[in-house]
C-alpha cells in the first residue's frame, strides 16, 4: 500500500514507457487480442503495444534458471474441455494487478481458459500467487466476447516519444 501511495502515473507507470502489461493483465487490458492455436503452442498477440504471449501444450516443463520476461513463460495442459494455464519467470513490474503496486519475480499466475455454453465468450479465471508482494493470492476473472468482425490493428509504442514530458507533445498545458 505504502509503494502504491507513491506511485505517480505520470512518471512512474510501465506503460508509459512501453512496457507492455504481463500476465495476467495483459488479458484484461480494453484492447483486441488474437488467438493463434498450433501444434505445440498458442500464441496470444495483444493489439497494445504489438505484444504477444506463448503458451506452450507440448508437455514441457520450465526450464530451470530461465530467463525473465515480461509475459513470463507459460506452459498448458488440457482437462477436458478447459486449457491450464501455469506461467512463471515474470519480470518484476510496477503495475502488473493495480497501478502502483508491484509484483516480483517470484510470482505465479494460475489460468483456467474455457468457452461460455453458447461458445462466443472466453471465460477466464486466474489465481496470482507472489510471496513477494501479497499476503494471499489475488484471484480473479475476466471474459472476452468473439468478434471476428474486429481487425487487430496494433497499437504500437515508441519509448523515446513516449520519455518526452507530456508523452511527446512538448510544451506545457
Amino acid at each position: 500500500r505504502e509503494m502504491q501511495a507513491q506511485y505517480d502515473v505520470t512518471r512512474d507507470s510501465p506503460a508509459g514507457r512501453c512496457v507492455p502489461y504481463p500476465t495476467p493483465t495483459f488479458l484484461g487490458v480494453p484492447y483486441l487480442n488474437r488467438i493463434t492455436i498450433h501444434e505445440d503452442r498458442i500464441a496470444i498477440e495483444g493489439e497494445l503495444f504489438l505484444s504477444e504471449r506463448v503458451i506452450y501444450i507440448d508437455g514441457r516443463v520450465h526450464p530451470q534458471g530461465g530467463e525473465l520476461s515480461n509475459q513470463g513463460h507459460s506452459i498448458g495442459h488440457w482437462e477436458d474441455d478447459v486449457l491450464v494455464v501455469e506461467t512463471t519467470q515474470l519480470e518484476e513490474h510496477r503495475s502488473a494487478l493495480i497501478d502502483g503496486a508491484p509484483m516480483g519475480a517470484n510470482r505465479r499466475v494460475t489460468e483456467r481458459f474455457r468457452l461460455s455454453e453458447d461458445r462466443r465468450r472466453l471465460l477466464i479465471d486466474f489465481v496470482v500467487e507472489d510471496p513477494d508482494y501479497l499476503a494471499e493470492p489475488f484471484v480473479g476473472t475476466m471474459e472476452w466476447d468473439y468478434s471476428p468482425h474486429l481487425e487487430l490493428i496494433g497499437i504500437d509504442c515508441d519509448p523515446e516519444v513516449s520519455a518526452r514530458p507530456w508523452g511527446g507533445l512538448g510544451g506545457s498545458l
